[in-house]
């Protein structure tokens, strides 16, 4: 075991990985949005012939790029913009995936993981983050049923009820905002904040409370290291950077990160596998919702303000992909939140409590 990992600075610091980690989920959202533009211009193509629906954006871009004479340098500089565009779009899904599933979903949520992990006394000790968390959770919960029943609407608007449902789902979340505003507006000025909005965001988010439990049961991110370990990870933690874990917030991922790096590359390259598992599944996550976001809003424009109606059965065959869509990017988030927690995180403090042990025991169980 190398007490110090030799790291060239004249070695480009890229690899395949951060290329690709960000090609393919660029590559997801342009063949996803391509694949729901060739469903929508073929449910129009008898009802409006020569309409111009096929030219939707991506269908478009597409047009443009590929519809070029058959010369070898042409075609190679088509090549190298068509994988430049993908990057770009890979990019975009990336920061919307972090700010989204990083930034809203995991910390906003749940705080990050080195809380539950590590923390004994590990609880909501402010009220306005018992109440900030629990808003997130329910929001989640009532803007995801929001706006699968406005897609499914769209593609039925017949069905009133549909549009009902959205609509509903969207006010119980208005409500809860304000009443979110309201309770911080008195806890900062030191008034009394009643029980009763304790009462209302539990109920609120009641529903993501009962299918997340279900959920995390099964994948067990919610059960903490043993307390054995987690004592011997602040001890440690404490000798090594002269800081209190339970105060030292993100650096209990950047010192004990830097720490695993520095002394073994073997035990760095296991840790890092699995934080590019869980950011390649954000990525992949992102992508979609994107793709489903993308195609309400075209539904939106064309069946709403140009009057193009879906019918029967084309309509279905959109509802089920775009279900399907929306089914695959919240099962990636899931998978997403378990490789971040049960994998990444936990390898990462395992292996750094295994560096100060001298006995070859292996960090994972």
């Amino acid at each position: 075991m190398s007490e110090q990992t030799n790291v060239s600075l004249s070695t480009l610091p890229l690899k395949a990985y951060d290329f690709f980690s960000i090609l393919f989920p660029g590559l997801s959202v342009l063949l996803a949005a391509y694949f729901f533009e060739d469903l929508y211009s073929q449910s129009q193509m008898l009802r409006n012939p020569g309409d111009g629906t096929a030219l939707l954006p991506v269908h478009w871009l597409i047009y443009e790029i590929w519809h070029i004479p058959p010369n070898a340098s042409v075609q190679a500089a088509v090549f190298i913009i068509s994988t430049c565009i993908i990057y770009l779009a890979g990019q975009i899904v990336s920061a919307i995936a972090n700010f989204f599933l990083d930034r809203i979903f995991v910390y906003k949520c749940y705080g990050y993981p080195y809380e539950h992990l590590l923390l004994d006394d590990y609880k909501e000790r402010v009220f306005v983050d018992y109440f900030s968390r629990r808003f997130y959770r329910g929001s989640i919960f009532w803007l995801h049923f929001a706006a699968l029943f406005f897609v499914l609407h769209e593609i039925y608007p017949a069905h009133s009820i549909l549009f009902f449902v959205a609509s509903t789902c969207f006010l119980i979340f208005l409500i809860a905002f304000a009443a979110r505003l309201l309770c911080q507006f008195l806890y900062r000025r030191k008034f009394k904040v009643e029980n009763g909005f304790k009462y209302f965001i539990c109920v609120y988010a009641f529903c993501y409370k009962w299918i997340v439990n279900f959920i995390q049961h099964i994948n067990q991110t919610k059960k903490p290291l043993q307390k054995e370990l987690s004592e011997k990870y602040k001890m440690h933690f404490k000798n090594d950077f002269g800081i209190d874990s339970d105060t030292a917030e993100n650096d209990n991922f950047w010192l004990t990160l830097f720490y695993v790096r520095q002394k073994d590359s073997r035990l760095s390259e296991l840790v890092l596998r699995w934080q590019q598992t869980a950011t390649f599944t954000r990525n992949m996550a992102a992508s979609f919702y994107m793709v489903f976001g993308y195609a309400g809003t075209v539904l939106w424009y064309e069946c709403d303000h140009k009057g193009r109606t879906i019918v029967a059965p084309d309509n279905f065959h959109i509802a089920v992909a775009l279900c399907g869509l929306f089914a695959l990017a919240v099962f990636l988030v899931i998978r997403f939140y378990y490789f971040y927690v049960s994998y990444y995180s936990k390898c990462l403090f395992r292996a750094y409590v295994f560096l100060h042990f001298e006995k070859c025991v292996s960090p994972l169980h």
